[in-house]
C-alpha cells in the first residue's frame, strides 16, 4: 500500500498537461485543486481544455480510481459532446470513466431509471409520461384562471408572476414535498402545486417538461438516501460548464445531489456571458456556488482565441457589464493588414447580400481560408437572413449552412455533433476515401467500439478494427454500384447500419444523451441526407461533404454560437428590429452583444441597414464600438 502511495505521489509531481504546450498558472492550479472550485473564465480562456485537462489529471494520477467516475454536466448537447471528445483524446484508455452529458439528460436519466422510488403520491402510471413544452399563452391562461377566484391581494401577486419565465422561476423554484397533498404556504407554492395537479397528478399520462423532470429527479434523490450514497460513491468529481446559465431548479438539484459530501464539484463560467436570463438563469450563480459550497476561486486571465486588438475591445464591453472585470491578456497575434473591428451600414438588404458575398469570396481567394473560417450571426430569425443571402451566395459559388434549421425535431447544429451522425458520416467517408483519413478512422473506430461495447484488450481492439474495415469496404462496393439518383436517403442509412441491431443502436444513441430517441435522430439524419442528395449528380464523397457543410459559411443565432470560434465573424442586423429588447433588458442584451463580439479570432463586423440607427436605441453599444476604434463603412 505504501509503495502504491509513493508511486501515486511521484505521478502527481511529474504530471504535465497532455496534448498542449501548457496552461496558464491559474488554470493549472484549478486543474490540480482537489477541493470544490469556481473558475471564472472569459471567452477564449480555454474552458473546455481546462476541464479536459482536469479530467486527465484526475485519471492519470488515480485521484479518481477505478471504478469511480467523473461526471461532466453541460447546458448544450454540442458542448457535452465536444468535452467528451476532448477527454478521449487526452485521457486515452481511462476516458471510459468520464461521462459528459447535459443537465437535462442527467436529471432525465435519474427519473427514467429510478421513477419507482418516487414517493407514493408522485408515482408515475404504467404509461409513463409525455414530454411536452408549454408557451407564454398557456402559462398566461393558467395564471389568469387560477387567480380569478382568489382574494384581490393574492390574485394580484399571482398575475404579476413572470409568464415568459414561468417554468424556471415559478415551477422550478419550488421543491416538491414528499406528500403532494401538503398545503401550500404562499402564492408561489400555491401556483406551483396547482400546475402539478393539472399537468401531472390528475392526468392518466402526466405531461412534463425538463424543469418538471428536474424537480422529480431531485425529489427521488432527497427521499432515497441509499440512492444518494450510490450516486456519490460513483462520481468522485463533478464538473459543471457554463455555470452562469444555471437555473434555480438546477442549482437546487446540484445541492441535493452533492453538497456536504466527499464529491468534489468544479464549476466554470463567465458572468459576462450570462445570456440565458430569459430561460431563468440565476443572477449570480457563480458567487452563490462559492458561498454555499465553500469553493476556492480561480480567475483565468489569458485569451487564446482573439487578437490583442479584439481582446481590448472585449474588455471595454466587459467593464460595462461588470466594473470588477479583470484585464485579460491575449495569447494570439494580430494578423497584419486586418481591420479587427468594423461597423458597416447598407442602403438595402440586396446591397448587403452582394457586398458580403463579394467580400467573403475575395478574402477566401486572397488568404486561402475556407468558408468555415467565417460565420454569420444574428440575434434571431436566421432563416429570414438566409433567404436574402442564399441566391447571391449561390451566384458567387459560396455555400451557406443554416445551423438553426430544423430537421424533424433536431436543429442542424445538434445533429452534426451527434455520435449517430458522426459514426455514419465517418463510415461513409472511409468507404469512399480510405487514404489520408487517419483522424476519421480513429474516431469512427472508437464509435464502432462503443456501439458494440468493446473491452480494452488488444484482441478486442483488433476485432473492432477488422469489423470496421470489412463494413467500410462492403459499403464502398455498394456505393460503386449505385448513383445518388438511384437510391433514397433511407436506403443509404439502412445499408450503412446493416450490421448494427436496432436495440444496440438505441443504446448507443442514448449513450450520448439519454433524452435522444433513435427514431428521432435517424429521421433527422435521413431528412438532412435527402436534402443534400436532391439534384446532385456527382460523387458520393461530395454528398458527405455537403451533409456536414464543410465548405459552407455557417449561420446561427448568437445564442447558438456560444463556445464556438471563427477567424471572421459578421453580426448581421445590428439594429432595433433585431435588438428590440435592448432598452428593457440592457444587461442581458449587452451580454449577448459581448458573446457575438468574442467569437472571432481576428475580425468582427457589425452590419445594419440604417446608418442613422447609431443614434437610436443601440447608441450605447455603438459608442462602445467607437471607443474600441471600430472602423466605419457605408455602402450605398
Amino acid at each position: 500500500m505504501a509503495e502504491r502511495k509513493a508511486s501515486q505521489d511521484a505521478t502527481i509531481s511529474n504530471w504535465r498537461p497532455v496534448g498542449i504546450p501548457g496552461l496558464e498558472p491559474a488554470a493549472l492550479q484549478a486543474v490540480q485543486c482537489l477541493k470544490n472550485a469556481s473558475v471564472s473564465a472569459g471567452p477564449g480562456a480555454g474552458k473546455t481544455e481546462l476541464l479536459a485537462q482536469k479530467a486527465t489529471y484526475l485519471l492519470d494520477t488515480r485521484r479518481v480510481a477505478d471504478p469511480q467516475r467523473i461526471l461532466a454536466i453541460s447546458f448544450k448537447r454540442d458542448s457535452a459532446a465536444n468535452l467528451g471528445r476532448r477527454v478521449r483524446l487526452r485521457a486515452g484508455i481511462s476516458a471510459h470513466r468520464f461521462e459528459s452529458m447535459t443537465f437535462d439528460a442527467f436529471a432525465k436519466s435519474i427519473l427514467d431509471r429510478f421513477h419507482h422510488l418516487l414517493p407514493e403520491g408522485w408515482a408515475l402510471p404504467p404509461g409513463g409520461y409525455e414530454l411536452v413544452y408549454g408557451n407564454k399563452n398557456v402559462h398566461k391562461e393558467f395564471l389568469s384562471r387560477i387567480a380569478r377566484p382568489l382574494v384581490p391581494e393574492t390574485r394580484k401577486r399571482i398575475l404579476m408572476m413572470p409568464v415568459g419565465k414561468f417554468m424556471p422561476q415559478v415551477v422550478g423554484s419550488v421543491a416538491l414535498a414528499p406528500n403532494p397533498l401538503e398545503k401550500p404556504d404562499s402564492p408561489l407554492t400555491y401556483v406551483a402545486s396547482q400546475w402539478w395537479k393539472e399537468r401531472y397528478l390528475n392526468r392518466d399520462i402526466p405531461e412534463v417538461d425538463f424543469t418538471m423532470i428536474n424537480r422529480l429527479a431531485e425529489l427521488i434523490l432527497r427521499c432515497n438516501p441509499s440512492l444518494m450514497r450510490a450516486l456519490r460513491s460513483t462520481y468522485r468529481h463533478v464538473f459543471v460548464d457554463e455555470f452562469q446559465d444555471t437555473t434555480a431548479a438546477q442549482f437546487s438539484f446540484l445541492m441535493t445531489a452533492f453538497l456536504e459530501s466527499d464529491v468534489v464539484v468544479t464549476v466554470v463560467g463567465d458572468g459576462k456571458q450570462r445570456i440565458m436570463e430569459f430561460a431563468g438563469a440565476l443572477p449570480d450563480a457563480g458567487t452563490d456556488f462559492g458561498h454555499i459550497f465553500e469553493a476556492e476561486h480561480f480567475d483565468l486571465r489569458w485569451n487564446f482565441r482573439s487578437s490583442p486588438a479584439l481582446v481590448r475591445a472585449q474588455h471595454g464591453v466587459a467593464l460595462a457589464l461588470d466594473a470588477r472585470s479583470v484585464d485579460v491578456t491575449s495569447q494570439a497575434v494580430d494578423e497584419e493588414g486586418q481591420v479587427p473591428l468594423s461597423t458597416w451600414s447598407f442602403s438595402s438588404a440586396t446591397t448587403q447580400a452582394n457586398e458580403l458575398a463579394k467580400w467573403i469570396s475575395s478574402d477566401m481567394v486572397a488568404s486561402g481560408r475556407p468558408a468555415s473560417a467565417f460565420a454569420i450571426l444574428v440575434r434571431q430569425n436566421v432563416s429570414d437572413y438566409q433567404s436574402a443571402l442564399q441566391p447571391v451566395f449561390d451566384a458567387t459559388n459560396l455555400s451557406l449552412r443554416n445551423d438553426d434549421l430544423l430537421y424533424g425535431d433536431i436543429r442542424l447544429q445538434d445533429l452534426l455533433v451527434s455520435d449517430f451522425t458522426r459514426f455514419i458520416l465517418g463510415l461513409m467517408t472511409l468507404s469512399l476515401k480510405r487514404m489520408g483519413q487517419g483522424s476519421v478512422w480513429h474516431e469512427t473506430r472508437r464509435l464502432f467500439g462503443r456501439i458494440f461495447g468493446e473491452g480494452y484488450s488488444d484482441r478486442e481492439e483488433r476485432r473492432i478494427s477488422d469489423l470496421l474495415s470489412f463494413e467500410a469496404a462492403a459499403l464502398g462496393a455498394w456505393f460503386s454500384h449505385v448513383t445518388v439518383r438511384e437510391v433514397t436517403a433511407a436506403m443509404v442509412v439502412d445499408r450503412a447500419l446493416r450490421c448494427v441491431p436496432d436495440d444496440t443502436l438505441r443504446r448507443f444513441v442514448r449513450g450520448q444523451d439519454v433524452t435522444a430517441e433513435l427514431q428521432a435522430v435517424r429521421s433527422a439524419f435521413e431528412a438532412r441526407l435527402a436534402h443534400v442528395m436532391v439534384g446532385k449528380n456527382f460523387a458520393w464523397i461530395n454528398v458527405v461533404s455537403d451533409f456536414a457543410g464543410e465548405d459552407a459559411v455557417p449561420m446561427m443565432t448568437i445564442h447558438k454560437s456560444k463556445g464556438l470560434e471563427y477567424h471572421t465573424v459578421f453580426v448581421l442586423g445590428f439594429d432595433e428590429a433585431q435588438w428590440w429588447n435592448y432598452e428593457r433588458e440592457k444587461l442581458n442584451e449587452t451580454a449577448t452583444f459581448f458573446v457575438g463580439l468574442s467569437r472571432a479570432a481576428q475580425r468582427v463586423i457589425f452590419t445594419s441597414l440604417d446608418a442613422a440607427g447609431r443614434e437610436g436605441a443601440l447608441a450605447e453599444l455603438f459608442a462602445l464600438l467607437d471607443e474600441a476604434g471600430a472602423a466605419r463603412r457605408e455602402f450605398s
